[in-house]
């Protein structure tokens, strides 16, 4: 077995060790606040079913991370940043982001939203495309990895973007910088897990 294999093997195993516990710390949550409830005890009931909340929106972030694509060759990964909205309670927006570089070059933001107040806008422009303006300068509707989205590119300042809508609360958008024309961002989004993102959101 050589190092590779082993590394991603234990990978596996800790992601499945950390899931198994937060899947029992939320079903424990949920419990705890329905004998909260039970006990008339509403104030405190909320607090724990917030708690679960939070959890949950913990672990789908988790989960997210297997939707981004692996670096283009001569790439690398940058820091990512994960964000849960102050809202997310009520509106279930979440959203996560990674960033790829080329050494001091172009580089590329890979953004993965839920529940996005965008997403209404942007489906809509899709079906009029009358409407495709306001989703930028040069903005036009394509077609990249067998999915429609919206493409923006800007030579002045060498900026590329693809807009997608994969399900009704999804909005995934990778951004280019120093950027030629949109072939690099093209190949971002064909690489990412569009199969495992399904399995999350069916």
């Amino acid at each position: 077995m050589t190092s590779r294999t082993t590394y991603w093997l234990v990978t596996l195993i800790l992601f499945i060790h950390v899931s198994v516990c937060a899947q029992n710390e939320i079903t424990e949550t949920i419990d705890e606040a329905k004998q909260l409830y039970l006990g008339k005890n509403l104030s405190e009931s909320i607090s724990s079913l917030s708690h679960a909340l939070e959890l949950m929106n913990v672990e789908l972030l988790a989960q997210l991370e297997s939707v981004f694509p692996e670096p283009l060759n001569s790439w690398r990964i940058e820091a990512p940043a994960s964000r849960i909205n102050k809202t997310a309670y009520s509106t279930g927006l979440i959203s996560t982001c990674k960033y790829f570089k080329k050494g001091g070059g172009p580089s590329v933001e890979i953004e993965i939203q839920t529940n996005a107040p965008r997403i209404a806008n942007i489906k809509m422009a899709f079906v009029n495309p009358s409407l495709i303006n306001q989703m930028g300068a040069g903005a036009k509707i394509s077609t990249f990895a067998e999915r429609t989205c919206i493409e923006r590119y800007d030579s002045v300042d060498q900026f590329a973007e693809l807009i997608f809508v994969p399900t009704s609360s999804v909005l995934i958008t990778i951004r280019g910088f120093e950027m030629k024309d949109t072939s690099i961002i093209a190949q971002y989004a064909e690489k990412v897990k569009w199969d495992s993102l399904a399995s999350l959101f069916p």
